[in-house]
């Protein structure tokens, strides 16, 4: 059920060629695999009251000028997320959301 504190967020924009890649956090819990058709493929492991999760989905996505937006099927439907995005320098994305806030930081490891 949707949750109504929750805005629901439209897909926008389009493939940016500079965002395709396979990214991963140094640390290499978090990876993000943009493809230049606009699928998307995130995997990472994330830390519930439960334990250490793994999380693996395929889905597809596009920018909108300093947003990107990944499109991913839950048992909920389709729910977009939304984040900002930043080039520091040509091997680094860094994408950061306000809910819940966070910040990460990705390295390209290849060009798709």
């Amino acid at each position: 059920m949707h949750d109504p504190k929750i805005a629901k967020v439209e897909m926008k924009g389009s493939v940016n060629k500079d965002l395709v890649g396979f990214w991963s956090t140094s640390d290499k819990r978090s990876s993000l695999d943009l493809k230049s058709d606009g699928t998307s493929r995130i995997k990472a492991t994330v830390f519930t009251r439960a334990g250490e999760s793994k999380v693996d989905v395929a889905g597809r996505w596009a920018t909108d000028q300093q947003t990107l937006y990944i499109e991913n099927e839950q048992t909920s439907g389709k729910v977009v997320e939304k984040y900002s995005w930043k080039r520091p320098n040509a091997k680094t994305l860094e994408l950061s959301r306000t809910f819940p806030k966070t910040v990460t930081r990705y390295t390209l490891q290849s060009k798709a």
